[in-house]
């Protein structure tokens, strides 16, 4: 098993965010979850992936003191 730490990143439109691991990260509509390495930021919360993506089973545990 993987652990992700989930974090907030305070990005501008057209940054590039590159993992050697890579990221996980959540369709919006389909909520299935993918594995990407590189991406770019397009702004207003939308980014579009740099190469390929894969796609990934997750199991997502809230931590921390907003956990429930």
């Amino acid at each position: 098993m993987v652990t992700y730490d989930e974090l907030l990143l305070k990005i501008q439109e057209g940054d590039v965010i590159t993992s050697k691991k890579g990221t996980i990260t959540q369709h919006p509509i389909t909520k299935e979850w993918f594995l990407i390495k590189k991406f770019k930021y397009l702004g207003k919360g939308h980014l579009t992936v740099i190469g390929d993506k894969e796609s990934v089973n997750v199991t997502h545990h809230k931590r921390g003191k907003n956990a429930d």
